[in-house]
């Protein structure tokens, strides 16, 4: 029986009223034959001294009263030899009442039961370490590519304007009109390369968009123009007569 221990827990004690919400006494037998002396219990002769005795019986643990002790009952059954215990047994004896309990040594788990636990443990902290990761590092990752791919539309619209303002500049034309319209491109490519360089990073995706749609809508004018056609009147932007009567009423 080395491998039980034994614990009596005391409901009730001699002259005192059972409390069953209190905290009880615990009276831990690891070794029998066992004598319970009221709150304790140890090895030795059973009917020398103490209450009763708990000795190791065919396929578990007996209760026996002492020799010319007091009266022994297990759930309210006098014992007067011996009787077999179970777990949850009342048993009483000299004004106190025990119950009885069997506390089994725990079997140490098999190596794949230990690896499975740790992995198991290892994977829960791997995904809250990812998951902290997520919440910390893509906020920053994604305000990053966001700069850097207004960094990078900038600058193509950036590169496309001087390649616009070099072919521009070799455009010849012979008449008034497209000469008119030709220094307005190079006027108006001239204020765009000016303000991408200042503003390029804070623009939106949306006026980026605008921007490139302008730039194609200039160079098909600017095709026209190099070969002598005419230019057609629905690539060509509407006049604003608000903006010439200004131009007018300021010089």
């Amino acid at each position: 029986m080395n491998h039980l221990t034994i614990q009596l827990t005391i409901d009730r004690e001699p002259g005192k009223e059972a409390k069953p919400l209190a905290r009880r006494c615990l009276v831990v037998v690891t070794e029998l034959p066992s004598v319970v002396t009221g709150k304790e219990a140890r090895s030795g002769k059973l009917g020398s001294e103490g209450l009763f005795g708990l000795v190791e019986g065919e396929g578990g643990v007996m209760a026996a009263p002492r020799e010319g002790g007091q009266k022994l009952t297990v759930n309210g059954e006098e014992v007067t030899g011996s009787r077999k215990l179970a777990v949850g047994d009342r048993i009483a004896c000299g004004g106190y009442e025990y119950g009885y309990y069997v506390q089994h040594e725990r079997v140490g788990l098999s190596f794949s039961s230990r690896f499975l636990a740790y992995l198991a443990k290892g994977s829960a902290g791997l995904f809250l370490f990812l998951e902290i990761l997520a919440m910390v590092a893509l906020p920053v990752l994604f305000a990053r590519a966001t700069m850097w791919n207004s960094i990078v539309a900038s600058q193509r619209i950036n590169n496309k304007l001087d390649a616009m303002r070099k072919q521009v500049a070799k455009i010849e034309v012979d008449t008034f009109v497209a000469r008119a319209i030709l220094g307005e491109l190079e006027n108006e490519l001239d204020e765009r390369a000016r303000y991408i360089r200042q503003n390029g990073f804070q623009l939106r995706r949306s006026q980026r968009r605008r921007m490139e749609a302008e730039l194609s809508r200039m160079e098909e004018i600017m095709e026209f123009l190099a070969s002598g056609r005419p230019i057609p009147a629905d690539i060509v932007r509407k006049p604003s007569l608000d903006e010439a009567v200004g131009r007018i009423i300021g010089q």
